[in-house]
């Protein structure tokens, strides 16, 4: 079973945007846009902010995307600006060992590439 990045990234190649649009749409670097498609555990946000830059809805893919518990409340196919900031509010609530061992290597994974990134700006700064 394909995990979150790979269904969006299959979704995204299949829209016919190009990688390279999106990701300066999305303000991001190529390199990071790909280490997004890796990610087994990819932000719904960032799912969204893709599905309005493809002009996709992603609630087909992830129907819990808005709805955690599973209930079928999800009565249009449309996403309305109460169901973002409701999904804002919806914060990730690990249930079992296994899903709070994913959900720390996946914030280890962006401090790392945070750390990264702080470290090559002072070495630009730095060396101007």
């Amino acid at each position: 079973m394909a995990h979150r990045g790979e269904i969006v990234e299959a979704v995204v190649r299949s829209s016919g945007i190009s990688l390279s649009k999106l990701h300066k749409k999305l303000n991001i670097s190529r390199g990071t846009l790909y280490n997004k498609f890796d990610d087994a555990n990819l932000e719904y946000e960032f799912i969204l902010e893709v599905g309005r830059i493809i002009h996709h809805d992603f609630t087909e893919e992830f129907p819990n995307m808005f709805n955690p518990a599973g209930d079928d409340k999800q009565d249009s196919n449309q996403i309305s600006a109460n169901d973002v900031s409701e999904a804002s509010n919806n914060y990730y609530r690990p249930h079992t060992l296994k899903e709070c061992e994913r959900a720390l290597l996946n914030l280890q994974s962006k401090y790392i590439s945070l750390l990264e990134t702080h470290q090559a700006l002072l070495t630009s700064v730095k060396s101007n």
